[in-house]
């Protein structure tokens, strides 16, 4: 399966009795929100890929609940 707001691939397992959803690695290298990303979607650079970037931070702070669900 793939994260819905990512794109980062990951799998459900069962970890010492609890499911947790599992992320690969490798998908987390260039997911959707990954440095690069934007860049190949506007080659050459647009005020959209500027206002991407100024609001990546704030995107990160609030995933950070999610990114530590347990």
């Amino acid at each position: 399966m793939a994260c819905a707001l990512c794109q980062a691939r990951a799998e459900f397992k069962t970890v010492n009795g609890k499911v947790k959803l599992v992320f690969d690695p490798e998908t987390l290298k260039d997911h959707r929100w990954s440095e690069e990303a934007p860049r190949a979607l506007f080659p050459g650079g647009s005020t959209i890929l500027a206002e991407i970037l100024k609001e990546r931070d704030e995107i990160r702070k609030r995933a950070n609940k999610y990114l530590r669900f347990k």
